[in-house]
């Protein structure tokens, strides 16, 4: 033992410091990449667009387009800037709404006027005069394990709101339970996966386990109550015998987990892809923001 311990090499702090940064790097490409495009996934499973299509790419090249060039033209407006001057830094606090109002424009099969959003949008921030980065954990000094059961509790909030508007004839607690259990330990297992082979810190897996679990977590909102939809245009008609017999042949619960395993599974592939090519082509956050 001693001897090999001997033989042991010994790596530079330097090099060690400079793992850390590409983990580090990774994990927030990742979360960038699943906070600014979890929307556009909710609204396709809301839609019942083809997990397929989303895969390959056909179907969120526009929609992820039409995001990022809102959150540009707003950011534009706000500093009194041309669009092509924009930087990634200055559009990224408006990503995430950008992404919202492209996907429920998407979700409701409406067209995007870009300009028109932008402006309407901007004039409201400028009204409301908020802190465009504002982070309020940071504000409160909410420590991260904190968060984490923040972010569990709010995820089994939202199930429960889901399994209280229509329950498939089952038993609630154990209904909210199954699909909270199903969430969290996908958030855990594509985590793991994301940060496999460098050398993260519990840190770091609990901070992207909870993006991904909030996140997650809306994806299999959309499936359930697309789900219910389905099931309630379907039986509403039926007679008490009928309705029976179909619960007891059918599983909806079953079918709608396993769309949301198709969607997260899309959405962490596509997170993975984004965050090797920013490896691949780092980008200074001074560079304009990407078009």
């Amino acid at each position: 033992m001693g001897l090999r311990d001997g033989g042991r090499r010994h790596r530079p702090a330097e090099e060690i410091r400079e793992d850390e940064k590409t983990t580090f790097n990774r994990k927030v490409s990742i979360q960038q990449f699943v906070n600014y495009n979890a929307p556009l996934f909710r609204a396709f499973a809301k839609r019942r667009a083809s997990v397929e299509d989303v895969a390959t790419g056909e179907l969120l090249v526009e929609p992820a387009r039409l995001a990022n060039a809102l959150a540009i033209a707003i950011a534009a407006r706000l500093h009194g800037k041309h669009e092509d001057e924009v930087t990634a830094a200055q559009a990224r606090p408006f990503r995430l709404e950008a992404s919202e109002y492209v996907a429920q424009q998407w979700a409701d099969d409406l067209e995007l006027d870009v300009e028109a959003a932008a402006d309407a949008v901007s004039r409201a921030v400028e009204l409301a005069g908020r802190e465009w980065d504002h982070d309020p954990y940071r504000d409160e000094g909410i420590q991260d394990f904190v968060s984490e059961y923040m972010t569990m509790v709010s995820a089994s909030g939202v199930v429960t709101k889901c399994v209280l508007l229509y329950d498939f004839r089952q038993n609630h607690d154990e209904l909210v339970g199954r699909l909270t259990s199903e969430v969290v330990q996908a958030a855990v297992a594509a985590a793991r996966d994301m940060l496999k082979d460098t050398p993260a810190t519990d840190g770091d897996r609990r901070n992207l386990v909870q993006t991904l679990t909030r996140n997650f977590t809306g994806i299999l909102e959309a499936c359930y109550k697309r789900k219910v939809r389905e099931v309630a245009e379907r039986i509403s008609e039926w007679p008490e015998e009928k309705k029976s017999s179909f619960f007891a042949t059918r599983f909806p619960v079953d079918e709608l987990l396993a769309d949301f395993r198709s969607w997260y599974v899309c959405l962490s592939g596509w997170a993975m892809i984004a965050a090797d090519s920013v490896a691949a082509q780092p980008q200074p956050d001074s560079a304009p923001a990407y078009r």
